[in-house]
This record gives structure tokens, C-alpha cells and sequence, in this order.
């Protein structure tokens, strides 16, 4: 999900840059300092929540007010709609940290990402996505 976030975000900034975008010039993803970061199962579910909350309550409406003003709308719905999956990817680890703490088993499921959004559905895909609206054929099974 957060790849095609990424994406979205990618094909904003080079229509607002009228140029190639390299993703690797403007992150440096240092993966000793993630792994340190990494404790347990627990712990890394409390920081995806916090994050992802960050994310939609703080982050992702600060970006659409300034690409708002700034009038790109390519930008503005590309945040609005990773705004959205962000919720939903917060319900989820939500979810997924009570049934831990009450010990309860985890069963596999068919997790589904919607290609244009980055929603995340469990178990079936819905006939439309209920972030982008897009038909149901924009999912993959991840």
C-alpha cells in the first residue's frame, strides 16, 4: 500500500517539477537504524498506529492545504487519497494489536491492496474500492 502511495506522490512531484523524480535522491532509508527500531510484534504495531495517525490527522492535511494553495490538484488528491487508506491501515493495526494483547489466534487471510489507492481489504475485494471508487479489478492480492 504504502508503495503505491509512493507512486501517486512520484507522478505529483514530476508534474509539479516538469522532471524525472529519482526516489533514492530524496530518501535514505537506512536499514540498521530501522532494524534497531524493530523490538516486537507489540511494540512495532503501537508505532505503525501512531504513525499512521500522524499521518492522516496531521501530516497528509498539511500537505493538501499547501498543495491546495499552491493549485495542484494532482498533488492534493494524491494526498487525499493516501490521507484515506491511512485510516484504514490504522483500523486495521488497531485491530490486529487487541486480538494480541487478548491472545487470541491469528488465522491467515487473503489480504487485497488496491493498485490506485493503496486500501487494504481482508478476506474478499469489494465491487468498489470505498477510498477511490475505483472498480474492484484495481486490486491485486498482496
Amino acid at each position: 500500500a504504502e508503495s503505491i502511495h509512493i507512486k501517486n506522490h512520484l507522478k505529483a512531484m514530476e508534474e509539479i517539477t516538469k522532471k524525472s523524480v529519482d526516489l533514492n535522491a530524496i530518501v535514505n532509508i537506512e536499514e540498521n537504524i530501522l532494524k534497531k527500531q524493530v523490538k516486537n510484534t507489540r511494540n512495532n504495531l503501537i508505532q505503525a498506529i501512531a504513525g499512521e495517525t500522524f499521518e492522516f490527522k496531521k501530516m497528509y492535511k498539511g500537505f493538501m492545504k499547501n498543495a491546495k494553495k499552491n493549485d495542484v490538484y494532482l498533488a492534493e488528491f494524491s494526498f487525499d487519497l493516501a490521507r484515506m487508506a491511512e485510516i484504514v491501515h490504522s483500523k486495521l493495526y488497531i485491530k490486529f494489536l487487541k486480538k494480541l494483547d487478548k491472545k487470541e489466534p491469528f488465522e491467515e487471510i487473503d489480504i487485497y491492496v488496491c493498485r490506485i489507492c493503496g486500501n487494504v481489504e481482508l478476506r474478499k475485494i469489494p465491487k468498489i474500492c470505498p477510498n477511490c471508487e475505483h472498480d474492484q479489478k484495481f486490486f491485486m492480492k498482496a
